[in-house]
């Protein structure tokens, strides 16, 4: 049974499997960024074989060192040795550790499409489902431009993600975004119906010197069949340059330039396109990786009938279930770190139900 307008604690892969098949009518997340932050949370195993018992090797890895406050950090290359919660299984070849920290890309794109397997289960017919994904960089040259995250050396022929000496080049794009919308649809048989451009005006400025600074991130916007419930929005249009006269004004049959009559309506809008200029927005809570409200609005607007359930398998702090509640939505959030499931319950309890207007 799926109790709606609640966030579940617990293991987004786990707590999924609970849940009864086609029961919700929209997915929104951004699940964790491979390689850029340690979140601290409990680690999952991965792959693991019925039986096994699990002889766990663990690694002192040389890790991306730690930037940032609170149990989560950035990430980034300093050759700094730490001891690592990752482990593979000498016996079944499993690994244990959390969604994101995986050695290898491959690995890390497994396991979501594991997730998004049972996600694609629990979404109804007519659902849709947007994922908010970024990319990351390649290890630096001491890595030998294998495909790893950090700088660690060579694990065992044995370990289950295996290096390749002809991997991605040091400094290379991964390009994890289309590696998933690719699976999407060629392993989980997802249309994807538009490849949508996050672009952040009030990006972080980069530090790197022989590159551009990245303003943009993936929206993907899948659906599990060919019809869909789906409410067309609008937006305001403006008159194109160069042509003074491109519209009559309304109750007047003039012509344009082209000689063809307008009687345009008093605002002209029109249908929206797949740029979306939002500006980040600053959250004085504990966690890092939040997308403002504006990018979730139009999502739910157009994907969710009001009164259908729209789902959020990586909470965070609660910014899908806000604006699902704001637009008279139903939400459910799943969420392993505690204390994040607290703050999300917090913002979505001040979170106001949008009134209806009389006819």
């Amino acid at each position: 049974m799926l109790e709606v307008n609640k966030i579940y604690q617990g293991h987004t892969f786990l707590v999924l499997q609970t849940f009864p098949p086609e029961s919700v009518n929209c997915i929104i997340t951004s699940p964790p960024y491979w390689g850029l932050r340690d979140y601290g949370t409990e680690p999952l195993i991965w792959g693991a074989k019925d039986g096994c018992e699990h002889e766990w090797q663990s690694k002192t890895t040389k890790w991306h060192g730690d930037r940032g406050n609170g149990d989560h950090k950035e990430v980034y290359c300093d050759m700094a040795e730490q001891k690592s919660d990752s482990a593979f299984c000498s016996l079944c070849g499993a690994w244990r550790g959390s969604l994101g920290l995986e050695p290898t890309y491959r690995g890390y794109i497994s396991h979501l499409m594991q997730i998004m397997y049972e996600c694609k289960r629990v979404l109804r017919k007519d659902g849709t489902m947007w994922v908010n994904i970024g990319d990351s960089f390649s290890g630096n040259a001491s890595s030998g431009g294998e495909e790893t995250r950090t700088c660690q050396s060579k694990p065992n022929a044995r370990d289950k993600y295996l290096f390749t000496k002809k991997g991605i080049p040091p400094k290379s794009l991964i390009g994890i975004p289309e590696r998933f919308a690719l699976a999407m649809t060629d392993e989980l048989g997802m249309i994807r119906r538009n490849t949508i451009i996050w672009h952040k005006p009030n990006c972080m400025p980069s530090s790197a010197k022989d590159r551009f600074t990245v303003d943009f991130e993936y929206v993907y916007f899948f659906t599990k069949s060919g019809k869909y419930w789906f409410e067309a929005q609008e937006e305001p249009m403006t008159a194109p340059k160069g042509n003074p006269r491109p519209f009559a004004k309304k109750g007047n049959n003039d012509r344009n330039d082209t000689g063809r009559i307008y009687n345009p309506p008093d605002e002209l809008t029109r249908h929206p396109r797949c740029v979306w200029t939002i500006t980040t927005k600053p959250f004085k809570g504990a966690h890092f990786a939040t997308f403002p409200p504006a990018l979730v609005e139009p999502m739910i607007k157009s994907g969710c009938p009001e009164n259908g359930v729209v789902i959020d398998p990586f909470m965070g702090s609660g910014t899908t279930g806000m604006v699902a509640k704001s637009l008279n939505r139903n939400y459910v959030g799943i969420e392993l770190n505690p204390k994040y499931v607290k703050m999300a319950e917090k913002r979505i309890a001040k979170t106001l139900y949008q009134e209806k207007m009389a006819i």
